[in-house]
């Protein structure tokens, strides 16, 4: 798993440890998101409430991520919105509407 990778893994868990005492929705969902840089793959399956690193070939993934590792981190850091990189294709979200705004969510 890649230095980017890591940080979203850490910033969706602090985001859910922040959120989920009081969104009890939150911890029953469960779902597989497919990170794809151009460098590197990674599954993550959220359940309970945190989100962990999975084998690849263990779960088709619910929710599939595309972008640069370059993007990701500006996410990440805040100096772009993730809803502003959807919209101008710099990140492409495949998953059902829900989905996304839970991973936007879980972004911001």
């Amino acid at each position: 798993m890649n230095g980017v990778a890591i940080k979203l893994l850490l910033k969706i868990n602090e985001k859910l440890r922040e959120v989920a005492p009081s969104n009890a929705k939150l911890l029953s969902i469960e779902r597989y998101f497919l990170l794809d840089t151009v460098e590197n793959k990674t599954l993550f399956h959220l359940i309970n409430g945190t989100l962990e690193v999975v084998d690849t070939g263990e779960h088709p993934p619910d929710i599939f991520i595309s972008t640069t590792e370059d993007e990701l981190e500006k996410i990440l850091s805040k100096q772009v919105n993730p809803l502003e990189s959807y919209s101008k294709g710099r990140i492409k979200i495949k998953s059902t509407f829900m989905d996304k705004l839970l991973f936007s969510e879980l972004l911001t």
